[in-house]
């Protein structure tokens, strides 16, 4: 009962929200976080924490609550979640644990506003552009001037594309459609 009214109270919370940057506070708070003297503002396409007060030495300015954080625990409790035994299944056979919090955050990215971590989600894909040398295209990889770096970058591209092929078959049960690679490596 206690989790029915927390849906309610987030789905009428939700719908005064207006602003993404809201949403993801109502949920946050929702689930017990808070923050001690910070505003999270909007700078610049960008989102920040920033302080509103002063601030004492070894005030605590952030807490999260666990059950909020995207961890191995969270995501093995989301996966014994999914109905279908057959996409558990496919899940449960990447061991991987970065190709597995990846395609879990696809997964969870792909309910869209039916997610528990929507209001997270919603503030990545419209306001965070990730770029890592795991992503870099070849021209990138090229431009690269330190040849050790360069040489990571390539390695750490290679156990990527290598990911996405040995769980293609797996993608595909996972999702209605397989994403492509580019939606694989830039989440």
């Amino acid at each position: 009962m206690k989790a029915l009214a927390l849906g309610h109270a987030l789905i009428l919370a939700w719908s005064s929200a207006t602003t993404p940057h809201e949403r993801l506070m109502t949920w946050f708070e929702s689930y017990g976080g808070n923050t001690t003297n910070l505003d999270l503002v909007q700078q610049d396409g960008t989102y920040r924490l920033v302080a509103n007060d002063f601030v004492a030495k070894g005030t605590v300015l952030i807490k999260v609550p666990y059950e909020i954080i995207i961890s191995d625990k969270t995501i093995d409790d989301g996966i014994n979640a999914i109905k279908s035994r057959k996409k558990r299944k496919a899940f449960r056979k990447i061991k991987n644990l970065d190709t597995r919090l990846l395609v879990f955050c696809m997964f969870e990215m792909s309910k869209g506003k039916k997610s528990k971590w929507a209001p997270f989600f919603d503030i990545l894909k419209d306001h965070v552009t990730i770029s890592l040398p795991r992503t870099f295209s070849d021209t990138e990889l090229n431009a690269l001037q330190d040849d050790i770096a360069k040489n990571e970058a390539k390695q750490s591209r290679n156990v990527v594309i290598e990911e996405f092929g040995k769980h293609a078959a797996r993608l595909r049960v996972i999702f209605k459609s397989s994403p492509n690679f580019e939606e694989f490596i830039t989440l």
